[in-house]
């Protein structure tokens, strides 16, 4: 998330490093405020059924949020996020790639990372595969 902010933030902010973007997100200091309040507030309390897991709800869900899906979408290949700042609606989408963070981020950056995400979404219930 942070490595793929981190271009549309430069785009937003020129010159800002990384490393900035990093200590920004970290802080919660993102334009559409704290990441981990709106994870918590679109998923807590909201499990899928048992039923919706076997029709397929949930693999669906995952395919139609994948960034090739979304990225293959006309209204995100067209148009500005922002016609001000001039962002594109293209400018939201990067490679993708899990695991591209080792090419971009420091060990102790990602270290930091995994303990604000056990602080900020550990008590919720959410586990991750």
């Amino acid at each position: 998330m942070v490595v793929s902010f981190s271009p549309f933030f430069q785009q937003t902010v020129p010159g800002v490093t990384l490393t900035e973007t990093f200590e920004a997100f970290c802080d919660g200091a993102k334009i559409s405020g704290p990441f981990w309040d709106h994870i918590l507030a679109r998923l807590v309390g909201l499990p899928f059924s048992k039923v919706e897991e076997e029709a397929g709800i949930v693999d669906t869900i995952v395919e139609l949020c994948s960034l090739d899906s979304l990225r293959g979408l006309e209204a995100n290949r067209t148009g500005y996020v922002d016609s001000r700042l001039n962002l594109r609606h293209e400018s939201l989408f990067r490679k993708g790639e899990a695991g591209d963070w080792v090419n971009h981020m420091m060990p102790d950056m990602a270290r930091r990372l995994d303990d604000i995400i056990a602080k900020k979404l550990g008590a919720s219930g959410l586990t991750f595969k």
